[in-house]
């Protein structure tokens, strides 16, 4: 039986919000984003990234020029 693939985490060092997170990721593509403010947010997550430090090494951009390559105009 073939082994499942190896997980790996893709994340970075820096912490960032959810409302950050939307706001890079409008910036990129174009956008204004639109907040509307509910209950209090559940617990934020934090993604490990030993694994991937080992595996691959540290990240070397952050969130925003990520999200900018990944998404933003070609």
């Amino acid at each position: 039986m073939p082994r499942p693939p190896r997980v790996v985490n893709v994340a970075g060092p820096e912490a960032v919000s959810r409302v950050t997170f939307v706001e890079h990721l409008a910036r990129a593509v174009g956008a204004r984003p639109r907040f509307v403010r509910g209950p209090d947010p559940s617990p934020s997550w934090v993604g490990d990234i030993r694994r991937l430090e080992r595996t691959l090494g540290r990240p070397r951009i952050g969130i925003a020029e990520g999200i900018a390559r990944e998404w933003g105009p070609r």
